[in-house]
């Protein structure tokens, strides 16, 4: 899965009911990538006819769920010290 069609797939999990063009703005790529994108998840299966994710298409997200995460921080904060 290539980069654009993650953040695609994860776009369209959220809204799926945008415009290419919304979709393009937000991505930040072509017009034409969108559409040519969007063909070939649907031809894969992953996308329905109206946007919306399938359920291979959600199972195609599933490795990259993050299920926990670990925040890392050092130091007293004393430049906090007021707020924390």
């Amino acid at each position: 899965m290539t980069q654009d069609t993650f953040r695609l797939l994860i776009v369209l999990k959220k809204d799926h009911v945008q415009t290419q063009r919304a979709l393009a703005e937000s991505l930040n790529i072509s017009l034409g990538k969108v559409n040519k994108l969007l063909s070939q998840l649907k031809e894969e299966g992953w996308l329905k006819e109206d946007n919306s994710l399938t359920r291979s298409g959600l199972k195609a997200l599933m490795p990259y769920k993050v299920e926990n995460a670990i925040i890392m921080a050092a130091g007293m904060s004393t430049r906090f010290a007021p707020l924390s």
